[in-house]
C-alpha cells in the first residue's frame, strides 16, 4: 500500500513515509524494512530482492550482503568483529530470517528480529 503526497512548496524534501515530494514530482524511494539493530550494525531485507535468500548488513558506511541459509558473505564487506557478529546472528535467527525473508517477497512487511545482545 503505497502513499501519494503532493508538495504544496517547490523545496525537496524527504517525508518520513519513505517519499521524496518536490515541486508536485513525487519519487518514491524503495522502502527498505529494518528488521534488527545491534551494535551499531543495520540489518535489512529489501522489497523485490533476488535469490539466494539473503539480508544486508550496514555498518559505519560499510555493507555486506550475507546469504541467509549459509551464514555466509556473498558480497560487500564488514570489519571482522562486526562481521563475526552478523554471521552468529544470521546462524542463531535462521528460521525467523527466512519466515521474513518469505514475508517481504510477497509483498508484506517482515516482523522484526531480536538483536544480538551482550552475555
Amino acid at each position: 500500500s503505497h502513499r501519494v503526497l503532493t508538495a504544496r512548496r517547490c523545496r525537496s524534501r524527504r517525508s518520513t513515509s519513505g517519499y521524496i515530494v518536490r515541486c508536485k514530482h513525487i519519487w518514491e524511494v524503495n522502502h527498505v524494512p529494518e528488521i534488527s539493530i545491534f551494535f551499531g550494525i543495520r540489518i535489512m531485507i529489501y522489497h523485490n530482492d533476488h535469490n539466494p535468500p539473503h539480508i544486508h548488513a550496514e555498518y559505519a558506511g560499510n555493507k555486506a550482503q550475507i546469504d541467509i541459509q549459509t551464514a555466509s558473505v556473498t558480497r560487500g564487506f564488514l570489519p571482522n568483529r562486526q562481521l563475526k557478529l552478523v554471521l552468529a546472528w544470521c546462524a542463531m535467527y535462521q528460521d525467523e530470517l527466512m519466515q521474513d525473508w518469505e514475508l517481504v517477497k510477497s509483498g508484506k512487511e517482515p516482523n522484526p528480529v531480536p538483536p544480538l545482545r551482550k552475555g
